[in-house]
């Protein structure tokens, strides 16, 4: 699978507990980065443009994608796995949702770096915030219209030789508070060496304060507030609501 909805960076860096929690809870995060990683094919697998001409090449990229959903439903059932901090609080698990997978919100984006960038204080569902620096805009049509959204990189991990690699990309859309999480959705595609990209809505996926409360979640921010409705990707999680309220709000220099 290609482990897009469980990027160690998030488990480590964005979703983490606080770091004076207990050894248990350190233990707990520990466990849950050795079964991400476990799970997490990344490194080996970077996304490429689908030819919708190409059926069969499509046909499998469909089937991908629905495999890495099947593997994700399977993570959260299994015992000592995240989101879920207890095995009371897995048993009311209520299973998870997604559009179905659609290649036309596969899309490549223009990068524009940005000339100084800055370091933001992202505030999360925790009340609490994490540095990222602003990287750059990605320019691209999707849903019959042009948009652009931000990419940040990871103050915490930026010189690590894989988590490093990693761009954030928050956002919501017009389905935020309706069939989509209210506090936004993710994608973290792999930095290119040119100045095109692949974002591939069909992997946005919830932060995990959807599931269950006790993480550090970061909460995008306006400009990433995308004035489409994203019919791709994971949807609100169905089940009994865990986590904090997640709103939209603007870091902070």
């Amino acid at each position: 699978m290609s482990g897009r909805w469980n990027r160690l960076s998030f488990v480590e860096q964005m979703f983490k507990y606080d770091p004076g929690a207990t050894s248990a809870n350190r233990q707990f995060a520990g466990l849950c980065l050795a079964i991400l990683f476990a799970l997490s094919g990344h490194a080996q697998r970077i996304a490429q443009p689908v030819d919708d001409t190409n059926q069969e090449e499509t046909e499998a990229y469909i089937r991908r994608l629905e495999s890495d959903r099947t593997q994700k439903l399977a993570g959260f059932l299994t015992r000592g796995a995240p989101p879920f901090k207890t095995e009371k609080a897995r048993k009311t698990f209520g299973g998870l949702d997604w559009f179905p997978v659609d290649p036309a919100w596969k899309v490549t984006a223009r990068v524009e770096l940005f000339e100084s960038p800055d370091t933001l204080l992202f505030p999360t569902s925790a009340g609490t915030t994490k540095s990222f620096i602003r990287y750059a805009r990605l320019i691209f049509e999707a849903g019959g219209r042009q948009d652009s959204l931000e990419a940040y990189r990871s103050l915490q991990n930026i010189s690590h030789p894989e988590y490093g690699k990693l761009l954030f990309v928050p956002f919501t859309d017009m389905n935020s508070g309706g069939v989509c999480y209210g506090g936004g959705r993710y994608l973290d595609p792999v930095i290119p060496e040119g100045n095109l990209l692949i974002l591939d809505f069909n992997e946005a996926y919830n932060p995990y304060c959807a599931y269950s409360d006790g993480w550090f979640c970061p909460i995008p921010p306006r400009e990433n507030d995308l004035r489409m409705a994203v019919n791709a990707g994971e949807k609100d999680y169905p089940g009994e609501k865990k986590g904090a309220s997640m709103g939209k709000h603007q870091p902070s220099h």
